[in-house]
């Protein structure tokens, strides 16, 4: 989606990992994942959309989410961004997951 936008392809990123999360809690029936408790990976592919990107992240990404940014090839050639974001759930709560 968004082919030529990295802005768009931004959004269009978080949003998804939002709802993976709404699903998460959804499943797990409490709100125990959240956009802020995330690292995230961005993989870019031109270094002259990283300054768009960052600025989309910075709207998008409460609070000081750790964020590691990565000139890259992507899978698809009509990606310009790719957003990798990763959590734990904290010790003792594992189990609790179904």
């Amino acid at each position: 989606m968004h082919i030529g936008s990295a802005a768009a392809q931004t959004r269009e990123s978080v949003a998804n990992i939002s709802e993976l999360i709404a699903e998460a809690n959804r499943v797990s029936g409490t709100p125990r994942y959240s956009l802020e408790a995330l690292q995230y990976k961005v993989y870019v592919r031109r270094a002259s959309d990283l300054g768009e990107i960052r600025r989309e992240l910075g709207l998008l990404l409460p609070g000081r989410c750790p964020i590691l940014y990565l000139q890259a090839e992507i899978c698809r050639r009509d990606l310009l961004v790719e957003i990798e974001a990763v959590g734990s759930v904290p010790a003792g709560t594992a189990a609790d997951l179904r």
